[in-house]
């Protein structure tokens, strides 16, 4: 019986492990070059999961429609998908008129749990020159800023005693339109 259920567990983390696999509105915005992953020996096996936030809708002074959405990649402890050791997340509010994006803000947060520190992860911030925004032509539009796009990639270290011995770069990417379309990578 507990050999099913920690299968059960395991093919759920499995399923919500896809990363990077990218989504887009079909517009011209490119994918920066980055190198996101694992790399060396972390102190415990880890894998990555996803999270994505449900739509937070509202209007603008104008009355056109706006909304706030989140993506996040959260570092875990493996086979089971617990405990969560870090975590990376991007949040964009964005408000649209039916042909462009009138506006935008986002902003990366993240973090370690406690787990996570007691294992050795540090964040260590954004890394210099990853972060960033520009407006494109989305599909389906004319118009210039039909589409924004925003990325980043974190910075986690796992040191034991002075010596680090993994690193994990997530990167982020979003993508919003000029209809409210929300993607990510």
């Amino acid at each position: 019986m507990l050999a099913a259920i920690v299968a059960a567990i395991a093919a759920s983390v499995l399923v919500g492990s896809s990363v990077f696999a990218a989504e887009t509105d079909g517009g011209v915005a490119a994918t920066p070059t980055v190198t996101p992953g694992i790399t060396g020996s972390p102190s415990t096996q880890v894998g990555v999961v996803t999270s994505e936030s449900v739509a937070v809708t509202s209007t603008d002074a104008a009355g056109d429609p706006c909304a706030t959405r989140s993506f996040e990649l959260d570092l875990v402890e493996e086979p089971l998908g617990w405990p969560e050791d870090a975590w990376f997340k991007m949040t964009t509010h964005w408000c649209w008129n039916g042909l462009t994006v009138k506006s935008h803000a986002t902003n990366e947060t993240a973090g370690v749990t406690a787990f996570g520190s007691v294992e050795g992860w540090a964040y260590n911030g954004i890394v210099p020159g990853s972060d960033g925004w520009y407006c494109y032509v989305a599909k389906g539009s004319s118009r210039n800023c039909s589409g924004n796009t925003e990325y980043a990639q974190g910075a986690f270290s796992d040191c034991q005693y002075g010596v680090c011995i993994a690193h994990w770069s997530p990167f982020i990417q979003e993508w919003e339109n000029y209809h409210g379309g929300f993607f990510h990578n």
